[in-house]
């Protein structure tokens, strides 16, 4: 458990993070697959995404920034539709802070879906799979 220095710090470097990740957002076109999932600080309390709508191409990397450091277990990124062995389209690993793989995105059909975060049901998002 960190004391009240050390959730200070890590208060500030997930900002840092989340300044990051929403200036890169901000940069790109409205239209442009942006690739980037982004849970914020604070997002299990207000069950939500800092990108509640995403554009992921099948075509390029996509990555899960969790800058929430204090969401315990962590966050992900799990399709709501399912293939027919059962698995989501797309997901992540669960994490409890930084950034990791969007993956199956490669086989995952065009269209809308939605998305959550596995261990906060609450937190969803929708994803539009582009080519």
């Amino acid at each position: 458990m960190l004391d009240g220095d050390g959730r200070r710090i890590v208060k500030r470097i997930a900002g840092a993070l989340f300044v990051v990740a929403a200036l890169t957002l901000s940069m790109m076109p409205a239209r442009a697959a942006a690739n980037v999932v982004v849970a914020h600080p604070g997002a299990k309390e207000t069950n939500s995404f800092a990108t509640p709508i995403v554009y992921l191409s099948k075509s390029a990397s996509a990555r899960f920034v969790n800058a929430d450091p204090l969401g315990h277990p962590g966050h992900d990124v799990v399709s709501h539709k399912t293939r027919s062995n059962g698995k989501p389209w797309f997901d992540s690993a669960l994490i409890p802070f930084g950034v990791t793989e969007i993956r199956g995105l490669d086989t995952t059909p065009i269209g809308e879906y939605t998305f959550k975060c596995s261990a906060h049901p609450a937190m969803v998002g929708t994803a539009r799979v582009v080519a």
